[in-house]
């Protein structure tokens, strides 16, 4: 290397460290979104009310048997109970309730749960040696969102949405199963259920086009009214395609105090697809179910196509009758 060269070099790098350390120099603006509620108060008490209360399922009416390992069916009427649970949850965060069920998906999710009651087990990745393994279980398993309760506490129809929607196992820190229920893009998915297991076909939608009223953000729970049972103890926000690697978040209640929390996953660039890029936390907080809990969220330093964001929302948990 010539000398010349070498010293052109160093006063080049030089001259770039001079211009990154400039005191005056601009920082990239920083855009402020406020969040909006989706739905007024009234709205959010009749829905809870007339939709979430009335698509409970207390008994599947699952026709199938694993004794001969025959995956059976559910009533269409209870399908639609849980295909309206699902929509529920989405309008309730300002996203279209328009998700449809596929007639092959349901099949192969039938197939699923049948596996996962019969081996009082769960894997999105089923071995062959599963008794009441089948090619269309497993192939349902590896597409879906999975679940299997007990005789006392089941996972089933359209309670195993809500068990989804919160999404408190201590292994899922990333709330994958809620971000796909809450997916942007979803609108073809599929459902099977046995007294005691479910599968909820989520994957497959990642080509779909944005709709053209999505929001402009997707927490859970959702800015504006939330009813005290729906409000689950880990809280996210999604951005579809925004990097939260540097990303922060602050609450604070009605009174002004900030709120004690654990952020407990953020997606990164090269991430595996989960539904939309999103934050998690757990925020340190006690509701009461007899009067109004309101919160105020702000999530800092959200990078989204090379623009910094910044997004405040307020959450009021309200008492309802259950």
């Amino acid at each position: 290397m010539s000398r010349f060269f070498a010293v052109s070099k160093f006063i080049i790098i030089l001259s770039m460290i001079f211009i990154s350390c400039d005191p005056n120099q601009e920082t990239p603006e920083k855009n402020e979104i406020t969040g909006h509620p989706v739905l007024s108060r009234e709205e959010v008490i009749s829905a809870y009310e007339t939709i979430y209360l009335g698509t409970t399922v207390d008994d599947p009416q699952w026709t199938g048997d694993i004794e001969t390992c025959d995956p059976g069916t559910v009533p269409e009427s209870v399908s639609n109970k849980v295909l309206a649970r699902i929509n529920f949850y989405r309008v309730m965060c300002g996203l279209p309730g328009d998700i449809v069920f596929v007639d092959e998906k349901n099949q192969k999710c039938q197939y699923a749960a049948l596996m996962f009651h019969k081996n009082s087990n769960l894997s999105h990745d089923p071995p062959t040696n599963w008794e009441c393994w089948t090619a269309m279980g497993h192939e349902a398993a590896q597409s879906s969102n999975i679940g299997l309760g007990s005789a006392n506490t089941p996972v089933h129809t359209s309670n195993a949405i809500d068990y989804y929607i919160e999404d408190d196992a201590t292994s899922n820190e990333s709330l994958g199963h809620r971000r796909w229920i809450l997916y942007s893009k979803a609108k073809y998915m599929g459902h099977g259920s046995t007294t005691r297991a479910n599968a909820i076909w989520v994957a497959g939608n990642e080509n779909n086009p944005v709709p053209d009223d999505l929001p402009q953000f997707i927490a859970y729970p959702p800015p504006g009214f939330i009813p005290y049972p729906l409000c689950y103890r880990k809280w996210s926000f999604s951005v579809p395609e925004a990097n939260f690697e540097a990303a922060s978040v602050v609450m604070t209640d009605q009174y002004g105090n900030e709120t004690d929390l654990t952020v407990t996953y953020k997606t990164n660039i090269g991430d595996p697809i989960i539904g939309d890029n999103s934050i998690v936390w757990f925020p340190d907080i006690s509701l009461s179910d007899s009067e109004d809990n309101t919160f105020t969220v702000t999530i800092d330093n959200v990078a989204l196509f090379g623009e910094l964001f910044s997004y405040t929302y307020e959450v009021t948990v309200i008492p309802v009758e259950e």
